[in-house]
């Protein structure tokens, strides 16, 4: 069954209100959830579209941004391959903050996330060094306390919405092997949807 990019951004959309919620229930402070699907970026002509803008912000100031550009298998197929994808990426890392209309909080996420279909994964793990070494350039130049890039699948469900990690600077390849363990116990609905692919590792 395919998943579209918008079921992704709903689901996305869906867990960090939860979160938000959970949060407002369980502390003191007061925590505030702002969504912004299709947030358009422009910095002097270097412009673009992240597919969902999400701020997590606590009545003291401090908070979580989390920018998403989400990829379906159309748009996988209909791409030149992964160098194109990444410098949409890049593009956006680089000049989203840049636009004044948005500003980035004490940790920032910028997340390529890919549907998790056989093909894409195929696709991520053909290119894996390509995107590991990407991700590891922080080229979006943000004076905050954490900022972090991954790639990932999901799933859209907001119940189950834990990413299975293929980049990502703050946990290391030896974490996630091998990987068809790491990814069955990251996920184990997205491991059952593509399991044919995870044997083939």
């Amino acid at each position: 069954m395919t998943i579209s990019e918008d079921e992704i951004v709903s689901a996305l959309i869906e867990y960090h209100k939860q979160s938000t919620e959970e949060l407002d229930n369980t502390e003191d402070i007061d925590y505030k959830c702002k969504v912004y699907p299709e947030a358009h970026y422009n910095h002097y002509g270097n412009r673009g579209v992240a597919d969902l803008y999400i701020e997590t912000k606590s009545e003291l100031g401090d908070g979580s941004c989390f920018v998403y550009e989400i990829k379906s298998e159309s748009a996988i197929r209909g791409s030149t391959g992964a160098n194109e994808i990444i410098r949409q990426f890049n593009k956006m890392r680089e000049y989203f903050f840049k636009d004044e209309s948005y500003e980035p909080y004490h940790h920032t996420t910028f997340e390529l996330c890919f549907t998790p279909t056989e093909y894409n994964l195929n696709h991520i793990y053909d290119n894996l060094s390509i995107y590991q070494s990407n991700v590891e350039q922080d080229i979006s130049d943000l004076s905050v306390e954490r900022t972090n890039t991954i790639v990932t699948t999901r799933i859209p469900d907001p119940e189950n919405i834990t990413p299975i990690l293929f980049s990502s600077p703050n946990l290391s390849p030896e974490h996630r092997t091998p990987f068809k363990k790491y990814a069955k116990k990251s996920n184990s609905d997205i491991y059952e949807r593509c399991k044919s692919f995870f044997d083939r590792l």
